[in-house]
């Protein structure tokens, strides 16, 4: 095999695993998003209710049974709120494995390739990558995008949270003040 045939080969398997890297990297993004914005919910759900519960204080329900309701609430947010990292971390997980899996794939895949030595086989693997270089190319910069553009998004929903959470704030003050 030509030191150029290698050298391509090399790149190609380079650019693909970076590929796969990138898509790693956005889809633990996309999960971590989606799991801190369950936290917020519940986390907002159960300041809202404690404010309700603080106005209304429902008069059919004795004093020991409001605080069991109240504790049981608080035990089912707690309960989501585990369950949420939990599967939070599995995930991660089994996508970390399988970037690994994908990468080392291609990284023998490319180690074979190399041991090819016969013209038929270099004309083919020259002319194969002629052709994916270029789509590999484009992507990788496709994914880096994605890996951008999930990135701006994540900035944007943390942003957008801590509105949310002023508001709550906001809403359960005013509560607590009219109930007082």
């Amino acid at each position: 095999m030509t030191a150029q045939t290698i050298s391509s080969v090399e790149n190609l398997a380079a650019i693909t695993a970076k590929t796969v890297e990138s898509y790693n990297t956005v889809g633990k993004t996309l999960l971590a998003m989606y799991c801190n914005g369950v936290k917020r919910a519940v986390k907002a759900s159960a300041e809202r209710m404690a404010g309700w519960n603080e106005q209304n204080k429902p008069s059919l329900l004795s004093d020991s049974t409001r605080e069991q309701w109240v504790k049981a609430q608080e035990t089912w947010n707690e309960f989501v709120v585990q369950r949420v990292e939990t599967d939070e971390t599995a995930l991660t997980t089994v996508m970390d494995r399988m970037t690994v899996a994908a990468t080392s794939g291609i990284d023998a895949a490319m180690q074979n390739l190399i041991t090819l030595d016969s013209p038929v086989a270099r004309n083919v693997i020259n002319t194969l990558v002629a052709f994916q270089v270029p789509v590999v190319e484009f992507r990788a910069k496709w994914a880096d995008g994605l890996v951008s553009n999930t990135q701006k998004l994540e900035a944007r929903m943390t942003e957008q949270a801590d509105v949310v959470q002023d508001a709550v704030k906001k809403s359960t003050q005013k509560t607590a003040r009219k109930a007082a």
